[in-house]
């Protein structure tokens, strides 16, 4: 037998007690708040063994950083930190040829056409990381 206060008694909440509907809303946000919780750890888990952020790369030096203008080719090494196989110097703002060495070591070969003066010199990791910005100069 049911008693007026059996909550398997009502199937309208209006008339339900206090007591009873705040169990209710308990039990419905405890399903939500589990639901969420798996579809969490179900997110999680497809992102296991992946190592993260990929960090800003940082250029120490350019190995030179000076040439002679129209004095024919020179291959500039970029010095730095945390540069990938994904890694693409931009050299005054336009991407060029680059081989990655190491993730300290990338090497590139810049057309030397153009005016004398400094070039900026970055390095982009892609996903939103570059580099600080550098300068090398053509005499």
């Amino acid at each position: 037998m049911t008693t007026p206060h059996d909550a398997t008694a009502f199937s309208n909440p209006a008339q339900s007690s206090p007591a009873e509907t705040a169990a209710q809303n308990a039990a419905v946000t405890d399903a939500a708040k589990i639901s969420y919780q798996r579809s969490i750890e179900s997110t999680v888990s497809q992102y296991e063994g992946l190592t993260g952020v990929i960090p800003e790369p940082h250029i120490k030096e350019l190995t030179p950083n000076t040439a002679a203008h129209g004095a024919g080719t020179v291959s500039v090494t970029i010095i730095g930190l945390h540069f990938t196989d994904d890694s693409v110097v931009k050299w005054d703002g336009s991407n060029i040829a680059t081989t990655f060495v190491s993730d300290n070591e990338l090497t590139v070969t810049p057309n030397k056409k153009g005016s004398a003066g400094a070039v900026n010199v970055l390095v982009d990791n892609g996903s939103s990381t570059v580099s600080n910005t550098v300068q090398f100069t053509f005499s």
